[in-house]
């Protein structure tokens, strides 16, 4: 045996190196378990959303004459007169929105 001026023989640092390989190989062992739980849930997951049913979205309702009585009816074209207002665009534009504000 080699010489040791501290008077141990090394016992402590294998037993310190056995507990360090033991608890890693034991953390090693619980994380590969958790591992494989969780997968099978996703498993089991992606089995259920693959065989849901997609329900359809309800058709729209037909238009009719507004709700309200004074509001604009959806279903008319309404021409609307800018005069010298702010606009941005052609004034040959198909389709125009015209947009009135109160600030108060």
């Amino acid at each position: 045996m080699p010489n040791d001026s501290s008077g141990s023989n090394g016992l402590p640092t294998i037993l310190a190196a056995l507990i360090l390989g033991l608890s890693l190989a034991g953390g090693a062992y619980m994380v590969s378990g958790s591992l494989d739980r969780t997968t099978e849930r996703l498993s089991a997951v992606l089995t259920a959303i693959t065989e849901m049913k997609v329900a359809q979205a309800p058709a729209p309702a037909p238009s009719r004459a507004p709700s309200r009585p004074g509001r604009p009816d959806p279903s008319k074209v309404y021409k609307v007169a800018v005069g010298e207002a702010p606009t941005k665009g052609p004034k040959t534009a198909e389709i125009s929105v015209v947009e009135w504000s109160d600030f108060q």
